[in-house]
């Protein structure tokens, strides 16, 4: 397999899937910086141990992570990202985001009062 230029480390990113860790030390080797990570995904935990088993430090390195929308009501927020961050290993992420994807409907209970 070729290598990866190294002026390009800084753009490159990985969408990871939970069949990631094969290929994904790898990847953080050849200097992928930012790993997209997401609950409902099931890649957070792949993705912490293949950053473990690297020793890839974790300075200079962008890690996002998604809240699940079914948890986005005040007494599901904070749990559920203790979650990731312990299925992650670390202690926090560069990047915490609501994971709505194709507009799906507010669930009843994170809705605004009216």
């Amino acid at each position: 397999m070729a290598r990866a230029s190294p002026h390009l480390a800084s753009a490159r990113s990985a969408w990871m899937t939970p069949r990631w860790p094969p290929c994904g030390p790898r990847r953080l080797r050849w200097g992928c910086r930012h790993a997209d990570t997401a609950q409902v995904q099931g890649n957070e935990a792949t993705v912490g141990a293949a950053k473990k088993a690297t020793g890839v430090d974790r300075d200079g390195n962008c890690l996002t992570t998604k809240v699940w929308v079914t948890a986005c009501a005040e007494a599901d927020f904070l749990p559920s990202v203790g979650e990731s961050l312990k299925e992650l290993g670390i202690d926090h992420v560069d990047l915490l985001l609501l994971h709505w994807p194709h507009g799906s409907a507010t669930p009843a209970r994170c809705r605004s009062p009216s």
